[in-house]
């Protein structure tokens, strides 16, 4: 399970933070970084979106495939937006020993922070 948290921080440079986590079992490496997009958002209206893009590294000698994937994404009140199903942005991506799959895809939340956590 990985869990990367997501938070607008008006005091980095031109008001973005982006934040990196790697999580690596013996096989898989799977990281995370998390983008405040103040284009897209209107703290006014309580809507703050976040891109955030994972990267996933074959590290077996085996030929591994991703499937499907289970997404629980938790603003500060504690609202829940719960996204599953196969794959990712329309592709259940099939990596050779040593390769590399990167996808971005996005979020908006009620709060200027949450979390988000899952599996694949």
């Amino acid at each position: 399970m990985m869990a990367a948290p997501m938070g607008s921080d008006q005091s980095s440079s031109a008001g973005l933070l982006t934040r990196l986590l790697t999580n690596t079992t013996a096989t898989i490496e799977i990281s995370i970084e998390t983008q405040y997009i103040p284009e897209h958002s209107d703290p006014g209206e309580q809507r703050y979106s976040y891109a955030y893009t994972i990267t996933i590294r074959n590290l077996c000698k085996h030929t591994v495939q991703l499937l499907n994937r289970h997404w629980v994404i938790t603003d500060a009140n504690g609202r829940v937006q719960e996204v599953r199903g196969d794959g990712v942005v329309g592709e259940q991506p099939v990596l050779k020993a040593g390769e590399a799959f990167r996808y971005t895809s996005g979020c908006v939340l009620e709060t200027a922070v949450g979390v988000m956590q899952g599996k694949y």
